[in-house]
């Protein structure tokens, strides 16, 4: 229901101070930190730009708000963060 929608969405956004503080080939433990308690189903996203070679990636929100915030992208590859960006959703 939308309780559980509400509290998935509010218990995955990434504030932007949280965002600054991650580096491309950081430790994944020490991003880990910074994450909230959920990720982000990214199925919605239209277009995302292609991810690197042999990592996966995860989806968090910039901001939790009606219609569609952008997201966070964070992949990681071999233990360490491999790419991060800001995607805009239409």
């Amino acid at each position: 229901g939308f309780a559980t929608l509400y509290y998935v969405g509010a218990n995955s956004v990434l504030p932007p101070s949280g965002y600054a503080r991650l580096s491309v080939g950081q430790d994944a433990a020490a991003v880990e930190r910074e994450l909230p308690r959920f990720d982000y189903p990214a199925a919605d996203l239209t277009d995302p730009p292609s991810a690197p070679p042999g990592s996966t990636c995860r989806y968090y929100l910039v901001g939790w708000e009606n219609g569609l915030p952008p997201v966070y992208r964070l992949c990681f590859a071999e233990g360490r963060l491999a790419a991060k960006d800001r995607i805009a959703r239409e």
